[in-house]
């Protein structure tokens, strides 16, 4: 089963965005490394503006956020290595319009908010033409487990 593994500092940023932007979705960028096939380490979450038209829906991150996202993480040795967003009234699964924009080998995490805030959390990867589910793991980052 593939991983997800994130800092409890991070997944709160991811929620308190999503919580934020109720009830519109929030979004942005999973920065961090591939370990092996299977794992992936974010090392940091970058939060984007939502540009959607339908922003109850759908999430967009505008090109010119992408690229300077993508120069910023190859600058720090990091790559991006998925996204973020939120489903304002919706359960924690990708929807059909999160598949027509996804990425191959890309890891997805959502977080489903309901009647008081946040219902759940749960990570996915497209593999081919269907997600897969990630184990979500909350753990401390790397420099914290060096130390």
């Amino acid at each position: 089963m593939p991983q997800l593994l994130i800092a409890p500092d991070d997944l709160a940023t991811v929620e308190r965005r999503a919580l934020a932007a109720f009830p519109a979705e929030c979004c942005g960028l999973l920065l961090g490394e591939v370990e092996d096939g299977d794992t992936v380490r974010i090392g940091r979450v970058e939060p984007c503006v939502n540009q959607a038209a339908d922003q109850r829906r759908r999430f967009t991150i505008s090109p010119g956020s992408l690229l300077r996202a993508y120069r910023r993480a190859r600058d720090r040795g990091e790559r991006v290595v998925g996204t973020y967003h939120s489903h304002p009234r919706g359960a924690a699964v990708p929807s059909e319009v999160d598949r027509e924009s996804a990425w191959p080998g890309a890891s997805y995490l959502i977080v489903g908010l309901g009647e008081g805030g946040v219902r759940e959390r749960r990570s996915w990867r497209l593999d081919e033409d269907r997600f897969v589910e990630a184990e979500l793991t909350v753990s401390a980052g790397r420099d914290e487990e060096e130390r």
